[in-house]
């Protein structure tokens, strides 16, 4: 028997309409230098990981473990302190009908916030 470290992949957007597409797994929380939060999906069978950011966050809250979620890279915006902001459209499919998540955060408010609370799942 040959055994294989299974190392998840991270998505990293590099242009307008990149997208991901998977079964949504679950999510860390206070990750890393800046206590990010990273999401974890099964893309095809392959786990891969997408960090979040204040633009995501508030649009991932009401995605459960299970749910079908789509994650588009739209754009970016200047935030105050001067850098690209990444912007994201997220879809989810619970079951029933696909819709795409409302949540929307105000663009000067945008990489000046926390990111909001997240209920447990």
């Amino acid at each position: 028997m040959v055994m294989k470290e299974i190392e998840p992949g991270v998505w990293k957007p590099e242009k307008e309409g990149d997208k991901i597409t998977g079964t949504f797994i679950s999510k860390d929380e206070n990750v890393g230098h800046f206590n990010s939060t990273i999401y974890h999906l099964d893309v095809d069978g392959e786990p891969m990981s997408v960090w979040g950011s204040a633009a995501l966050n508030p649009k991932m809250i009401s995605v459960k473990s299970g749910n079908i979620v789509e994650i588009e890279f739209v754009g970016t915006t200047p935030s105050k302190k001067g850098a690209d902001t990444k912007l994201f459209k997220v879809s989810v499919d619970d079951g029933g009908e696909q819709k795409e998540v409302e949540e929307e955060v105000p663009v000067e408010k945008i990489g000046d916030a926390p990111s909001p609370p997240v209920p447990a799942q």
